[in-house]
């Protein structure tokens, strides 16, 4: 994050406008008191939570339960 604050420094940008998931606020939380930026929350922009499935691998869930229909992938006859 704080790479990314000097990448926004060095690049005049002007404000971080982020999804109001915790990580994109904690990364932009960094961002915005490194470089000195107003950070705003869009509702519009928001991520997925995947819940249980949060964090994990997509090869570590493929034999879960729902998840051939969560991913739309459909299987040869």
């Amino acid at each position: 994050a704080k790479k990314l604050a000097v990448l926004a420094m060095d690049n005049n940008i002007q404000q971080v406008i982020h999804s109001p998931l915790g990580r994109a606020a904690d990364t932009a939380e960094i961002v915005c008191q490194t470089a000195e930026l107003p950070a705003q929350v869009n509702e519009a922009i928001q991520e997925r939570n995947f819940g249980l499935w949060q964090g994990k691998c997509f090869d570590d869930l493929t034999d879960e339960p729902n998840f051939r229909d969560v991913f739309y992938i459909k299987t040869s006859v």
